[in-house]
């Protein structure tokens, strides 16, 4: 009784709110596979989005129903042409914080910038870890969380404003 009560108030908050008023999702999946853009994705989630929800790293190709898709083709939070799944994320839960923007930053400079030279100093050594951790972790579980302590360093560590890179 109690849940359908819950529900029929969110429904009405939402029907009031319009749609200014974001659910925050329990669950979150993706495919596996990890890079630099899903590990910053899954730090952002569980950091800022929603520590507690679930994330769920699924065989390619796989969609759950449960769970808001990320970092897959047909997703709404992926990488396009000029923008990361990190930044998709961001502006959508409207993550507000300017120390988010230098990771974004590298982020974006690893993932969209492949080819050219890199724009910060800190890219290189930020993607070198990146494909540390995916070499060694030994697990989707293992890979999360070390790519959560490495964003958690990254963020305690990263000044200001960014060095350029050569």
């Amino acid at each position: 009784m109690r849940a359908a009560a819950a529900v029929l108030l969110v429904v009405a908050l939402v029907a009031v709110a319009g749609e200014d008023v974001q659910v925050t999702p329990r669950a979150f999946a993706t495919w596996q596979v990890f890079e630099a853009d899903k590990l910053a994705a899954i730090w952002l989630i569980r950091k800022y989005i929603n520590p507690v929800a679930a994330i769920l790293v699924c065989p390619r190709g796989e969609a759950v129903d449960t769970a808001v898709m990320f970092d897959t083709p047909e997703s709404q939070f992926k990488r396009t042409f000029n923008k990361t799944t990190f930044q998709a994320l961001r502006e959508h839960f409207r993550v507000k914080d300017p120390k988010l923007d230098n990771i974004s930053r590298i982020v974006h400079d690893i993932e969209i910038n492949t080819w050219g030279q890199k724009a910060y100093a800190a890219t290189p050594a930020v993607n070198r870890r990146v494909l540390e951790i995916i070499e060694h972790a030994g697990s989707d579980t293992a890979s999360m969380r070390m790519g959560c302590q490495l964003f958690d360093s990254l963020y305690d560590a990263l000044p200001d404003t960014l060095a350029p890179g050569r």
